[in-house]
């Protein structure tokens, strides 16, 4: 039987706590117009100062696009890396910019945006859950800066996330821990009305469920699933890409199977969730900057 992956001394940002503090002191002096093309420039400098990081890029994105062309693979992690960076540029001077100017540069795409906003406005609080993809932070602030609370869910500071999480909540967002601990706190998060976001694509600690991911078997969180099935909250699926300098958000309902059957129920609709994110994945493989090896086994080449 194929090995599922999970390795939790690989679930830690591109960059450690202590390179991304001094990386929060240089971007608030560097002018914005240089400081996206030096993002860009360290990322790329980053993918080959740190290729095992970048080897569990090119193995992630071998089982979006096969493993036939190792030099293509190599080319997307690098760009990978230096997505990731400007993202982080972004983040870090998010609280120095004008509102009217990042809203100008995030496009909410229809008929998900007001399928959105309707459930929102059930009362029910809502569920989002989405790929690590592009600059989700920039997107949840834009969604933040509507009037919509969010409650996000991260790797927990110890993980070397703490500068991070501490900008994400300047931006307004309440950032807590992912884990057992913070069942608790989304069901009130849900029951305030809050919108609850997590990931798609990247257990914590080993908690999960094991389905099929591009044809793969691998484990992928199922909190949202089991918020669903406890809270009967709207569940959303969220994706974000860059097309030049503006940022394109997409909001895609997914429907909750109930058969009453718990486990089968958690089973088939975490399946629905990778098989409904698969196509948001392909279609800007560069701007998936998932830094965990999903998959054990490298696939075969076409």
């Amino acid at each position: 039987m194929r090995r599922v992956a999970w390795r939790d001394r690989e679930a830690r940002p591109v960059i450690g706590e202590r390179t991304m503090r001094w990386l929060i002191a240089l971007a608030r002096r560097v002018p914005l117009r240089w400081g996206y093309g030096l993002a860009e420039a360290i990322g790329r400098l980053a993918a080959w100062l740190f290729p095992k990081r970048r080897a569990i890029l090119e193995s992630n994105l071998a089982a979006v696009l096969g493993a036939g062309e190792r030099r293509r693979l190599r080319r997307m992690a690098t760009e990978i890396f230096a997505h990731a960076l400007r993202s982080y540029y972004e983040l870090l001077r998010l609280p120095a910019l004008p509102l009217e100017e990042v809203l100008c540069r995030v496009v909410f795409e229809e008929p998900g945006w007001t399928q959105f906003r309707e459930a929102y406005r059930q009362g029910k609080g809502v569920i989002v859950v989405g790929p690590h993809q592009s600059s989700f932070d920039l997107a949840g602030y834009t969604v933040i800066a509507q009037g919509f609370p969010l409650c996000v869910f991260t790797l927990p500071d110890e993980a070397g996330f703490g500068s991070l999480n501490e900008l994400r909540a300047l931006s307004g967002a309440r950032v807590l821990p992912a884990g057992p601990a913070a069942v608790r706190e989304a069901l009130r998060a849900l029951r305030r009305g809050e919108v609850v976001v997590l990931a798609a694509d990247r257990p914590t600690r080993g908690q999960g469920t094991v389905v099929e991911f591009f044809g793969r078997p691998t484990l992928l969180p199922d909190g949202h699933v089991r918020l669903a099935l406890h809270t009967g909250a709207p569940v959303f699926l969220a994706f974000v890409h860059r097309e030049g300098e503006r940022y394109r958000v997409r909001f895609q309902p997914l429907e909750i199977i109930r058969t009453g059957n718990e486990a089968e129920d958690v089973r088939r609709n975490v399946q629905r969730t990778a098989q409904a994110t698969e196509p948001g994945i392909r279609a800007h493989p560069e701007q998936w900057h998932l830094f965990l090896r999903l998959w054990e086994e490298e696939p075969r080449g076409d």
